[in-house]
């Protein structure tokens, strides 16, 4: 049975949000650019919006229908959601705040759940201050803390982390990730950020413009995305318009001739290749045959070093941009630097082929 089945049409004067998914994973993912709609999923989810049409079920529990006239209030969804400001009571310490949803909702309080949470999430030094004196990272603690209490049915996450800095934001995905394996709850995660949606989603939903583009298991949205908007929004920059295709060999309409594992019978029109799959060959590198067929020559045009990785961009003989990702230790063992020619390839089996949604 599916954990969420969420179909909802909402209209704003700017955008319709037309969207429909399903998941049986713990750990779902929305994922796309600001202003496409992942917000609003979250609102309907939780109740605060109300949508014009549309069904949605949580663990086989109906929230709304609008057909049999259904829409569950809020307090009766209990549904834990955290969003990107920190939601405390400035006039409470922080144990008053984690205290909150248990008094609310009128459920028994253990003293040693509370305590074992407090330990987990390392406020406990914390309890008696207000949230004033927290940093942000510790404020997003106690938010968690208190949604954890109230034992929900589902967790919406709104981007929590976003305002925070990266050593913070990596330990608290961290800490999420851990006790998202403990607890039998299932969360829903909304994020514009690549890295993020990778490390936390089991399956994704990929919304552009209030509509959904893909809904499947993260590895095949990563890896094999259907859809070129799906590859444009994961930042995969080699991206080629096909020209016609003979049997198991794309030609681009730029040039290009790629060479595919198998004979290729689906309506594609775009072929994609992720810079981190693209190799730079040594010239007294012997060819494996995987790597013959597929074999361009260019010169380096520039190079971006971002922390580990090196971001290169080549040119070809065509003086078209190819753009490739390796680790810097590997870059400067190849001695790369600018205009340096040299030739690269890939192996066919990371050929991406996609279609439009404007076709």
């Amino acid at each position: 049975m599916s954990i969420v089945n969420f179909t909802a049409l909402k209209k704003f004067r700017d955008i319709e949000i037309d969207i429909s998914f399903s998941s049986e994973k713990k750990r779902l993912v929305i994922f796309g650019p600001s202003g496409s709609g992942k917000t609003t999923v979250l609102n309907i989810l939780a109740g605060f919006l109300k949508p014009s049409d549309g069904v949605v079920t949580i663990n086989g529990e109906t929230l709304f229908n609008k057909s049999k006239k259904i829409n569950m209030p809020i307090n009766k969804r209990n549904i834990g959601y955290l969003p990107q400001e920190y939601t405390l009571f400035p006039n409470m310490t922080i144990k008053q705040n984690i205290l909150y949803g248990v008094k609310f909702k009128n459920r028994v309080l253990d003293k040693s759940e509370v305590e074992r949470l407090v330990r987990r999430l390392k406020i406990s030094s914390k309890l008696d201050d207000f949230p004033t004196n927290l940093s942000g990272g510790q404020k997003q603690r106690v938010a968690l803390a208190r949604i954890l209490l109230i034992n929900p049915s589902l967790i919406l996450l709104d981007e929590p982390f976003s305002a925070l800095d990266a050593p913070i934001r990596e330990d608290l995905r961290s800490l999420i990730l851990d006790i998202s394996e403990d607890v039998k709850i299932p969360i829903i995660f909304v994020t514009h950020d690549i890295e993020e949606a990778y490390i936390f989603a089991n399956d994704i939903v990929v919304i552009y413009k209030g509509k959904v583009l893909e809904c499947n298991d993260r590895d095949k949205v990563f890896m094999h995305p259907d859809y070129v908007e799906t590859a444009q929004l994961l930042n995969i920059k080699n991206i080629w318009e096909i020209k016609k295709i003979d049997k198991k060999i794309i030609y681009t309409k730029n040039g290009y001739r790629f060479y595919y594992p198998e004979n290729i019978v689906n309506d594609v029109k775009y072929v994609c290749i992720k810079p981190e799959h693209i190799i730079i060959m040594r010239e007294d590198m012997p060819l494996n045959i995987k790597y013959k067929k597929n074999l361009f020559h260019g010169r380096v045009a520039n190079i971006f070093y971002r922390g580990h990785y090196a971001e290169i961009t080549i040119l070809d003989s065509n003086e078209e941009d190819i753009f490739i990702s390796i680790p810097k230790h590997i870059s400067d063992k190849l001695c790369m630097r600018k205009e340096k020619k040299i030739r690269f390839s890939f192996d066919n089996k990371h050929i991406i082929l996609s279609k439009s949604i404007h076709e």
